[in-house]
């Protein structure tokens, strides 16, 4: 059966059309265009600094575990821990602990031992120096230097110890002791009247050789000899200066003088 169509009913045809539109505009609106909070959200992500040279994993909240999960360079603050729940602790990236000088530290606990106030001896990569030592714990040493020489007794990697020489005769030898087997320095009294004084070694060898003049057994010898873990320069005038006008410093005694 057919009901007529008057112009109330035109209306009430146009009113249902135009609320089906805006409703699929409202829709539509809603899938593609993200809210003022959904951006602030997204914006606040891409901005998470990470750590150089650490993880890539996203800071979290701190959770009593000794580490430094919401990468702000302090461990565990602002919550409440017990000293047990980690009994080591590190403030830097988990990838480089152990590696090169970083290394893990131990809790400090309040006076009755059960809660937590910090970490103590933790050490973590810092930027990388001259020093034949992986500082910013990347497993590379001195990488970005072309090169790095430490002089030996200037740090405890390369101790030294010194030996005091007080030998009668002339033409004699010494040997570094093998804690200590590189001699890097001595100063040398030749006891004797010649003009001329010898020191030999070879760089790298345990053994230096010292003569007075060009003959042997004439004269006795004073002064010292500086041993190290690590071989340096070599003795020369500089490393090892020595009472006589004439001075040599060859690798082997036989380049001694031996002629008038």
């Amino acid at each position: 059966m057919l009901y007529p169509i008057n112009d109330r009913s035109h209306f009430y045809i146009l009113c249902l059309l135009i609320g089906i539109g805006t409703l699929i505009l409202s829709c539509e609106e809603q899938t593609t265009t993200p809210t003022p909070s959904t951006m602030q959200d997204q914006e606040v992500i891409d901005d998470i600094p990470i750590v150089s040279g650490g993880t890539d994993s996203l800071p979290t909240d701190d959770n009593c575990n000794g580490i430094d999960d919401d990468q702000d360079g302090s461990i565990d603050e602002e919550i409440l821990c017990l000293c047990i729940e980690a009994p080591t602790c590190y403030g830097a990236p988990l990838d480089t602990l152990g590696v090169g000088v970083c290394k893990e530290g131990l809790p400090t606990c309040d006076s009755a031992g059960e809660i937590w106030r910090g970490c103590e001896g933790w050490v973590g990569p810092t930027e990388e120096v001259c020093d034949l030592v992986d500082n910013d714990c990347d497993g590379s040493v001195d990488e970005n230097f072309e090169s790095c020489e430490i002089a030996p007794c200037q740090d405890e990697t390369r101790p030294c110890l010194t030996e005091e020489i007080d030998i009668e005769g002339d033409c004699v030898t010494i040997e570094c002791p093998a804690d200590a087997p590189y001699p890097v320095a001595c100063e040398i009294e030749f006891q004797g009247e010649d003009a001329r004084g010898c020191v030999a070694n070879t760089l790298g060898e345990s053994v230096i050789f010292l003569k007075e003049g060009n003959d042997c057994g004439i004269g006795s010898v004073r002064g010292s000899l500086t041993c190290s873990t690590a071989p340096g320069s070599g003795l020369n005038a500089e490393t090892c200066p020595m009472n006589k006008m004439i001075a040599f410093y060859p690798e082997t005694g036989d380049q001694c003088p031996v002629d008038d």
